[in-house]
């Protein structure tokens, strides 16, 4: 196994060398979730997979169809879900939940009540079925501290009690939350052991992005090294270990023939893809160099000063990170927006490849005015 042949069947896995002819829901329910820290994120993660991706399909499966959430998923981060994963998500969140319970009883008052501000937040919800932040706060205002009402209210989105509903548009950062049990009342009621769902999700996790690393799949759930050997040993009929510059790395049985057989020579066009920020594939790994190189690095990460580690806008080709991209208003009114080139790192392309990225920067400009903004402005 080399670097290229790694990078490139990782994006083929991607859908990032062919884009798929797949339903959106269904591309959805295998990537496992899409990263969805920033609200436009998951848009431009299914335009870089899916013909013609229409984004008020995905939409209207949060706000009106019930096909998918938006919620903490994996390290804790904003993710979006498709309803076939809920479950699973949640149950493989029991030990991050405890850890970060643990740590936000230590800014709570000292006298507060967990189970009768849970109650009576639960209480507000039968009565109302949907709620704002502030309108919770508000009615609790008298009895509680805004602060123990928003650590409640964390909990109970991170055990998927409340559940994220409906907004006016795509940018809306003002959400209507519901119980679980009122919004998707099949979820609430699935039950599913911790050490079955990790196992389950270890499963689809090296389906989507292997070949991987131990590392990498014990940074992206999380999970400790020595627990994630114990999922191992219980998938040794199901994987293939492979070494990759001294590691091991692993791959589903399923899809070994398909690696083996995967010949790098059929692709001679150059693949370039722009990817979204914090996109969960590159997300998916620990261990970054063999697809992003250290010049890269300086141009991508930290960029912003306020960035912890975040991937901004990049731009691939080949299954390597070679730029920078981003996006923004062209006029105070917001009536259109533009797709940036920040950086390119020069050494890795030519003229014809300069004009591919053109291309491939005037479609991703041209979808983001004709489809993204539309749903942005939408009162």
């Amino acid at each position: 196994m080399n670097d290229e042949k790694i990078r490139l069947f990782h994006l083929f896995k991607q859908n990032l060398i062919q884009k798929s002819n797949e339903n959106y829901l269904e591309l959805l329910d295998f990537h496992i979730g899409l990263h969805s820290t920033d609200y436009l994120t998951p848009y431009f993660s299914l335009w870089a997979r899916i013909k013609n991706f229409e984004p008020e399909f995905l939409f209207n499966s949060l706000v009106k169809n019930k096909e998918a959430l938006r919620m903490n998923a994996f390290r804790g981060t904003l993710f979006i879900i498709h309803k076939n994963n809920i479950a699973l998500t949640l149950a493989s969140l029991n030990k991050k939940r405890e850890i970060w319970l643990k740590d936000a009883e230590k800014h709570a008052s000292k006298d507060l009540n967990f189970n009768q501000l849970e109650n009576e937040i639960i209480s507000l919800f039968e009565k109302n079925k949907q709620m704002k932040n502030p309108e919770i706060k508000k009615a609790l205002a008298s009895k509680y501290k805004e602060i123990d009402i928003t650590i409640l209210l964390r909990t109970l989105a991170l055990n998927g009690t409340i559940v994220r509903t409906t907004q006016k548009n795509i940018t809306d950062k003002i959400y209507f939350y519901s119980l679980m049990k009122e919004w998707m009342p099949e979820i609430a009621q699935e039950n599913i052991d911790t050490n079955v769902a990790v196992k389950t999700l270890f499963e689809k996790y090296l389906r989507i992005f292997a070949p991987v690393s131990l590392d990498d799949y014990c940074w992206w759930l999380p999970e400790t090294k020595t627990t994630a050997l114990d999922y191992l040993d219980d998938f040794l009929e199901k994987t293939v270990k492979i070494d990759y510059n001294g590691t091991d790395y692993y791959i589903h049985k399923n899809d070994y023939n398909n690696f083996q057989e995967f010949n790098t020579t059929d692709y001679n066009e150059p693949i370039v893809n722009f990817l979204p920020y914090e996109d969960h594939f590159p997300k998916a790994y620990q261990k970054r160099d063999y697809f992003i190189s250290d010049e890269v690095k300086e141009n991508l990460f930290g960029v912003r000063g306020l960035d912890r580690g975040e991937i901004r806008p990049s731009i691939w080709l080949n299954g390597e990170v070679i730029g920078r991209w981003e996006y923004s208003w062209i006029d105070n009114k917001k009536t259109r927006m533009k797709i940036e080139i920040i950086y390119l790192n020069e050494s890795k392309i030519t003229k014809d490849i300069t004009k591919i990225i053109e291309e491939k920067r005037s479609e991703l400009e041209l979808f983001t005015n004709e489809k993204l903004v539309p749903l942005i402005k939408r009162k």
